[in-house]
């Protein structure tokens, strides 16, 4: 029989995965049927009611191997996608009576689990749907596992057009299934839902174009529309109103639409589109508007008022904004002038005041209108040097119903004067500081509509081009904005913040920062804080000579004895020295000689030897060295006490020192004696000064009290807390497992085992005093009211990423989950925290919104959507904000794992600096381009040179886990028989410790290694090792879970080399459609079966530890096995004294769930280095109080 394509629809679910490379239609071709084998049929088959099994279907499950299936690489970390498959003459049935259940079960019933289908199974891929081979056999008959989750009338949103997928869909734990044609003896059980589900398609495919249609026109649309689409399908004589209006009929519509207005999503959207149509109210008028709120319905994301006034406009999903009559004020503008306005040049030009320089002026008059330096103008737009910035500003998606902002710019004047030109004589300018609308920055869609942002960049202008005064209000520090006014005049704007547009912050600059940056005017009657702040830039890019002896360079004093990182021409890793002699201080490139320190870990190379990366050794090497290589400060330190050496190296760019050796490669190493190892005196000084100021304010000052949204297991508060300067009290986390575990590790905080939308309404109905009910969990317990106002001084997590994860290969514009950013910052406007820290997969860099901001009257989605919202709405409550992509690995955790970070402060308080970048991660951090032409770029070392220097190596896959008990697999040689070699082997590794566990399923155990505690065999090999150890004495969840023969035979034949994988095995136990022809593995396939680089790094972390799956690169890189819970865990950087718990108490599920918790963690080195500079930030705010409080009492009478 000839076998059709049948082309592939859209995917119907936020779970489903539909590759990206066959969009097609998702109207059916011809059915392709392939009849299971059954008794003869006589000529009058009676119905058949059951299931009968012809005994080879295939299990669904991990093994299955469907041909032509590809798998996507994965890079994000985050896998809870799975392929769509077709599922061609199926049946569906309960798998322990084999009684058919008929489809239309499924959509009026919760699946049972005990509800399976069975059918053939294909790929979606080309190479399967475009197939002409005759053979049956090539689709492998398959049993599928429970069925989950059952969806019709998947609707797609583009713009504001919507359309229906035709598929019918299963999912169970494995895949997505498309319903093709039914078997003969399911037939009968599937013909009328299937004549439902086809006419309720078109008629509402056709409701979804023209939802205003009369009645009668689309009544005689219907069948054509039949026609066209199905040609002689039986339902195009079926279309009537009576078949429309049948009870039957009827009945499925509302099922449908009910789940449609549960959905929230373009479901619903589509729904409340066309259900006051004029067909729909002719055909249907006894039908609501709206359904009987259910749970589901009743979970729209709370939002805070201000933030769901900015929320509306860029997100179409529902919200529902909770009422406060306190909090964040909105301050009303005041009244203004109308000014008089130049639209051309002007008549008569004269000076105003002067100064005491005869060509510098304060004032000029216009036509009658003086104009004063300090004065906010409006001037006729010229052209942008930056073509980037200039192409953008007339994009549509920087378009602004205020017509200056889109046609005018703005700027402050600063000073006027005249300057003499050959052939025009003496032209009257000014020197302008530039403000720039939002809609012309990277916020774009989302701005305010009157808002201004200050620019460090400044212009000398002619003073024809001013057009007008400028109604400027500065806003007060940590104000809110004020809300959109439509009524208000046109020439009224607002401005607080200031945009950095190299790297894209909002910061508010403090009155010290201004008075420094006007320090740098070289004439004070030409003050101008972008021409100081450039002055500063350019002296500190100088290598100036300092009196006391040294030099200065990029804002750091060096003096001879310092220890400084300089270039390594053969990588990232930068070396250390000690500054022996500066020279030729006074030519372009001053010299600096240097003594070299080596890296102990570069000499000692065994493995059995303890490795550090902090221990160095002194040598008798001296070279010279430019200064413009130079890239900061090293503190080196040779401590008389253990304790000593472990405190001092807690500090990011510390080392110790207690050895030396004459050459960079020596054959040994000498002990160093304490009084070798000299210092500078004054720099040493300084920096126990600034530890002392840390430990003190530790001491002395309460540690921010913290509360942790979406918290998961706790990884991102264990990192914070670490950090010494971050206490988690509070923490909210809707899984009970992840909750279970949270508690245990954190048994001080309170954690609340809710949704953060429940919690958000309730504590704002409590502050209001509406005396809500007492909270309970969702498990029923109750649980602590919130902290109050006041109470919270950072708050922190990350929204759940599925939305925006980049292996997410459906991801849906409107899907609810994306506006939990608006509710997690709902929390800052109601609690006003001084700090605010927001993290999410890079994908988020990629989600849009499908708003409709500022009356834009195109029809388009908002690039970058959700950034742009995260920014404006904090930038609306008054807090300084600045984004960054940021590499895990970088911060010394032994794995890869990009994460972009959003960090706030609030105006009165400085605002962290991303951490600097410590370890040599092999994999760098990409730029990534903004929509406003600009670019968002890695973080490198502040005080570097633009290269991706840094001070220690990677964390390596051996440094992470080489010391803890080793196992492999027992081969089940259930393809190759068993050798005499394999027994030798397998005495040769119990002699070097490995032992050998049974690892397929087992009737009395379902977990293999070490599933009860062990102690370490070994002590810490790594300082990592030790870190991750604490104060443990055992190691917990060193175990796996079992898998069939078939996937442990494959494992333990994975060659011991790194890199190895399904490739590499004997051509036996090989996939043949995994393999490219000349043997290697498909691009796709390179993770699956994958081992693990012992001298690497782990992949990024997944949320399942699969071998035979995609991201299946989680073989132990010297043991024959996957890695445990335990390896996971450390891959992520958390204490070996971690618990992770779980209400299940299958082991299996107990296991998946621990993957999953451990998966989904921020790393805990990455939050650990955010942590420090939280405290930076502290540090300096304190020294800000200490400062003002000085001038105080200078100034203060009492104490005069």
């Amino acid at each position: 029989m000839k076998r059709s394509q049948a082309p592939l629809g859209n995917s119907p679910a936020k779970k489903a995965r539909a590759r990206s490379d066959h969009n097609h239609d998702s109207s059916h071709g011809p059915s392709v049927w392939v009849e299971i084998p059954t008794r003869p049929r006589n000529s009058i088959a009676p119905l058949r009611t059951h299931y009968v099994p012809v005994g080879d279907e295939l299990p669904e499950d991990d093994e299955l191997v469907v041909p032509g299936e590809s798998v996507p690489d994965v890079d994000d970390g985050e896998d809870d996608d799975v392929p769509i498959r077709m599922l061609e003459n199926f049946a569906v049935f309960d798998r322990t009576t084999f009684e058919f259940v008929p489809v239309s079960r499924l959509l009026m019933e919760a699946p049972s689990e005990d509800w399976v289908g069975a059918g053939f199974v294909r790929s979606v891929s080309k190479d399967s749907v475009d197939s002409d081979d005759d053979e049956d056999s090539d689709f492998p008959l398959v049993q599928l596992s429970s069925i989950l989750e059952f969806s019709v009338h998947w609707v797609e949103k583009n713009g504001r057009s919507y359309s229906l997928d035709e598929n019918v869909y299963l999912l169970t734990e494995h895949a997505w299934y498309i319903l093709g044609s039914p078997s003969s003896s399911y037939a009968p059980h599937y013909k009328s839902f299937r004549a439902h589900h086809g006419l309720f398609h078109i008629l509402f495919s056709c409701l979804a174009e023209m939802p205003n249609a009369s009645a009668d026109k689309l009544l005689n649309h219907l069948p054509s529309q039949l026609k066209e689409r199905h040609g002689a399908h039986p339902l195009c004589s079926s279309v009537s109103r009576e078949a429309l209006t049948s009870q039957p009929f009827v009945a499925y519509l509302t099922t449908v639409l009910t789940i449609w207005w549960e959905a929230r999503d373009q479901r619903q959207q589509l729904f409340q589109r066309v259900v006051r149509s004029p067909l729909v109210k002719h055909l249907y008028p006894s039908l609501p508007e709206a359904f009987p709120a259910t749970d589901a319905a009743e979970q729209a994301t709370v939002v805070t008022p201000r933030v769901g006034a900015i929320a509306q406009k860029l997100f179409s999903q529902p919200l529902r904004v909770v009422q406060m009559s306190e909090g964040v004020r909105n301050v009303p503008c005041q009244a203004v002038p109308i000014w008089p306005v130049h639209k051309g040049d002007p008549q008569v030009i004269e000076w105003g005041k002067g100064t005491e320089d005869p060509h510098v002026f304060k004032s000029v008059v216009l036509d009658g209108t003086t104009y004063s330096a300090g004065d906010v103008v409006i001037v006729d737009a010229g052209e942008d040097e930056r073509a980037k910035r200039a192409k953008h500003a007339v994009s549509a998606s920087a378009w602004c119903k205020n017509n200056l902002a889109t046609k005018k710019w703005f700027c402050k004047i600063n000073y006027f004067f005249e300057k003499y030109e050959p052939r025009l004589g003496w032209q009257k300018l000014f020197h302008a500081q530039w403000l720039q609308h939002g809609s012309q920055t990277f916020l774009q869609e989302a701005a305010h509509s009157r808002a201004l942002f200050w620019l460090n960049e400044c212009e000398d202008l002619q003073v024809e081009c001013i057009y007008s005064h400028c109604n400027l209000q500065p806003w007060p520090p940590g104000e809110a904005e004020p809300l959109e006014d439509d009524d208000g005049p046109e020439n009224l704007f607002f401005t607080g913040l200031t945009l950095n547009d190299t790297d894209h912050s909002f910061i508010h600059l403090s009155t010290q920062e201004i008075e420094q940056a006007l320090s740098y005017c070289t004439d004070e009657l030409r003050p101008c804080i972008p021409c100081g702040l450039d002055a500063l830039e350019a002296m500190q890019e100088q290598c100036i000579p300092l009196e006391s002896g040294g030099v200065t360079c990029r804002g750091i004093d060096y003096h001879v004895n310092d220890f400084v990182y300089h270039h390594n021409s053969g990588g990232n890793l930068l070396h250390i020295g000690q500054v022996v002699e500066f020279s030729d201080l006074s030519c372009e490139e001053p010299m600096v000689q240097v003594r070299r320190f080596g890296r102990y870990d570069h000499v000692v190379k065994d493995k059995a030897i303890p490795s550090d990366n902090r221990r160095l050794f002194m040598t008798d090497v001296i070279i010279s060295v430019k200064m413009k290589a130079v890239e900061g400060k090293a503190f080196v330190a040779c401590p008389s006490s253990p304790w000593q050496r472990e405190q001092w190296v807690k500090a990011d760019d510390h080392f110790y020192c207690d050895l030396f050796a004459k050459s960079l490669t020596p054959q040994s190493l000498e002990i160093l004696q304490p009084t070798a190892l000299v210092h500078c005196n004054q720099c040493y000084a300084a920096v126990l000064e600034e530890a002392t100021e840390e430990e003190l304010l530790l001491k002395t000052s309460s540690k921010l009290r913290g509360l942790e949204l979406f918290a998961g297991a706790g990884g991102l508060s264990t990192g914070l807390d670490l950090s010494g300067f971050v206490e988690t009290r509070w923490a909210v986390e809707l899984s009970e497992s992840a909750c279970k575990t949270f508690q245990a590790n954190h048994q001080s905080s309170l954690v609340y085992n809710q949704n953060t939308s429940t919690l958000l309404q309730h504590v704002v109905d409590t502050a209001e005093g509406h005396h809500p009910r007492p909270l309970v969990s969702k498990t029923g317990t109750n649980l602590p009211p919130m902290p109050q106002r006041g109470e919270v001084d950072f708050i922190y997590g990350g929204p759940p990423c599925q939305s925006f994860s980049q292996i997410n290969h459906n991801k849906k514009i409107d899907d609810p989950r994306s506006t939990l950013a608006c509710n997690m910052i709902s929390y800052v406007e109601f609690y006003r925290p001084m700090y605010f820290l927001l993290e999410n997969v890079r994908g988020i860099l990629n989600a849009p919104t499908d708003g409709q901001p500022r009356d834009q009257p195109l029809d388009k989605n908002i690039c970058m959507g959700v950034v742009k919202f995260i920014l404006r709405s904090l930038t609306a409550l008054g807090y300084q904000v600045h984004f960054r992509i940021l590499q895990a690995g970088q911060y010394g955790t032994p794995q890869g794992r990009q994460r972009v970070i959003f960090l706030g402060a609030r105006c009165d308080i400085p605002l962290p600096q991303f951490p600097t970048p410590q370890h040599d991660y092999p994999k760098s951090v990409q730029a990534k381009n903004l929509p406003d032409g600009g670019v968002l770029y890695p973080y490198l070392r502040p005080t570097g040179c633009g290269q991706a220097c840094v001070s220690l190596p990677a964390i390596t896959t051996e440094e992470a886990i080489g010391d803890l008990p080793k196992f492999d697999w027992k081969n089940p040689h259930l393809v190759i028989a068993r050798s005499r070699q394999d027994v030798q082997k397998g005495q040769a590794r119990l002699a070097e410790g490995i032992i050998c566990v049974e690892a397929v399923p087992s009737p009395s155990r379902s977990l293999t290694g070490f599933p009860t505690p062990v102690a370490y065999p070994q002590p810490p090999l790594s300082r990592f090792q030790s870190w991750v150890r604490g104060d443990s004495d055992i190691v917990t969840y060193h175990y796996t879970r079992r898998w069939s023969p078939a996937v442990v035979e494959r494992v333990v034949n994975v060659p011991i080399q790194p890199g190895a994988n399904h490739a590499d095995l004997p051509k036996i136990l090989q996939i043949p459609c995994w393999l490219n022809p000349d043997g290697s593995s498909k691009s796709a396939y390179t993770t699956v079966y994958g081992r693990i680089d012992n001298d690497g790094c782990f992949m990024t972390a997944l949320t399942t530890l699969a071998p035979n799956q995609k991201g299946g690169k989680v073989i132990h890189p010297t043991q024959n096995r996957i890695i445990t819970i335990r390896e996971a865990a450390r891959a992520q950087g958390f204490p070996d004294s971690y618990q992770f718990l779980s209400i299940h108490d299958l082991p299996n599920r107990c296991l998946d769930d621990q993957a999953r918790q451990i998966g989904n963690a921020v790393p805990v080195p990455l939050a650990a280095a955010l942590g420090k500079e939280i405290g930076k930030s502290l540090v300096r705010l304190q020294k800000q109080g200490r400062d003002q409080e000085k001038v105080a009492r200078l100034h203060s009478p009492e104490l005069a």
